[in-house]
């Protein structure tokens, strides 16, 4: 099963080579450019199982994205800014960042990081089984036989 990684980044060199990287590991990568696409991507019911957000974005603030994303689920978060002040770290961990690298960065250290994010938050599935019964948690689907229901996403972890 291949992870979703929310990727929050207004620069979109950076955006598209992060992306690159990370699909090229095999994991499914849900783009933002700004604060508004990433609510409006959870809205959809998107629920990844890690996040990594810019500070600075044309409509708003990473870290009150922070906020929002937790609404919906428990994810670890990761912190890619340009903002290298102590101050600045401090601040982005105690609001709810799990991990901060400033950029410029190496590759191997950001896919090293988002690989601890993943592992920290335990690599849940994102469907369960109980008998013949199927659920899809990011869908919010759950299916038996030719039968389907759909009940609204929750947080994967919450099972």
């Amino acid at each position: 099963m291949h992870e979703l990684i929310l990727l929050v980044e207004d620069d979109e060199r950076v955006c598209s080579a992060n992306a690159a990287m990370l699909r090229r590991r095999n994991y499914l990568v849900r783009e933002a450019g700004d604060v508004a696409s990433a609510v409006a991507a959870l809205a959809e019911g998107i629920v990844p199982d890690a996040a990594v957000i810019d500070i600075l974005l044309p409509d708003g603030n990473g870290l009150d994205l922070i906020a929002e994303l937790r609404k919906t689920a428990d994810v670890p978060v990761l912190l890619l800014t340009g903002l290298a002040a102590p101050e600045n770290v401090v601040d982005g961990l105690a609001r709810g960042g799990d991990d901060y690298l400033t950029k410029p960065y190496d590759f191997s250290v950001f896919e090293a990081r988002v690989k601890a994010l993943l592992r920290r938050a335990g690599g849940v599935p994102r469907t369960a089984r109980a008998g013949a019964l199927s659920f899809d948690m990011v869908a919010g689907k759950a299916t038996r036989g030719d039968a389907s229901w759909a009940f609204p996403p929750r947080n994967s972890r919450s099972f």
